[in-house]
């Protein structure tokens, strides 16, 4: 026994050596984080789907979006730890210089996109249909994230990431054949936090990014309006709300300099698409009397962007 519990120490000193020297290859050939800015713009595509539980009578209603062409701009930024902290500290740990924080903030703005709200009953009997086009509809998008990477070499790392992000969508929808429900308005928003990895791969020409992020639901909201002013002086509204819910983003981008070292140019693409699961539904009349009498069943959105950027790296 006693030379067997050698025989382990021997071992975990060998492991603990062996590490060790892993460790201090990485601090001299890691792959830090790129420190950039970059102002991006280009098409995305959304798909959005609504659908509420009513009682009275009973059934359920929906509303789906589809083909939304959008057009944005924004801007995105990575920021790796600065060596004036570190140098602070008065340490000499490398995996300091690994943690790095990223931000992006979009505007879209689309007229274009077609749009379908329809009521059934339990037997899938339709109740009211309506069909039209989407006249005017606006984006905004925001997240912010810390992450750290590990550098498996000098050419590429990968890391955890968490962070916060927003995502709102505003349409507007002309109904071609319901005159009362003509112009009506329909927002979306996601609150969520994620985590998820991101990669970091330098070619010596140029560096991509990928990743990946689950998203945990904070609180969707959606809010359903109709003018006051088109058929009969009839206003109605309702707020949908769910705080259960997923989501899912994949990216990548790559990005090659110009001339210089400095700036450069890229292209990124991104999908994502978020569920929210059964919440609530209260309903406002042309009086503002509230009738409680649905839920939320589901939201579903999906959107597919790809953009171009100008980018300044420091």
């Amino acid at each position: 026994n006693i030379a067997f519990q050698k025989v382990i120490k021997k071992e975990m000193l060998v492991n603990k050596w062996m590490w060790g020297l892993v460790l201090a290859f990485n601090a001299l050939t890691a792959l830090e984080p790129i420190s950039d800015i970059n102002v991006s713009g280009g098409y995305r595509n959304d798909r959005f789907t609504s659908t509420i539980r009513t009682f009275n009578p009973d059934g359920h209603d929906r509303i789906k979006m589809t083909g939304l062409n959008i057009w944005e701009v924004g801007a995105d930024m990575t920021l790796k730890l600065p060596n004036v902290f570190i140098d602070r500290c008065a340490c000499d740990y490398w995996w300091l210089s690994q943690f790095y924080t990223r931000g992006s903030v979009y505007w879209g703005r689309s007229c274009y996109g077609h749009c379908k709200e329809e009521a059934k009953d339990d037997f899938d009997l339709i109740l009211a249909s309506a069909r039209g086009k989407v006249h005017r509809a606006h984006t905004f998008d925001y997240n912010i994230a810390i992450g750290w990477l590990f550098p498996f070499n000098y050419a590429f790392a990968m890391g955890p990431v968490v962070g916060i992000s927003y995502n709102k969508l505003n349409f507007r929808v002309n109904v071609d054949n319901f005159p009362s429900l003509d112009h009506f308005r329909f927002s979306s928003a996601y609150h969520s936090t994620f985590v998820g990895l991101d990669a970091l791969v330098d070619t010596g020409c140029a560096y991509l990014r990928a990743g990946y992020e689950y998203h945990i639901l904070h609180e969707w909201t959606g809010n359903f309006k109709v003018r006051g002013d088109v058929v009969d002086d009839f206003a109605f509204s309702d707020r949908r709300v769910s705080k259960r819910g997923y989501g899912h983003v994949l990216y990548g981008e790559a990005r090659f300099p110009i001339e210089d070292f400095y700036w450069e140019w890229g292209i990124k693409g991104q999908l994502s698409f978020f569920r929210a699961r059964r919440g609530s539904c209260h309903f406002y009349d042309t009086h503002g009397i509230e009738a409680p009498d649905a839920h939320t069943k589901y939201a579903k959105w999906l959107s597919l962007s790809l953009v171009a950027d100008l980018g300044y790296r420091f």
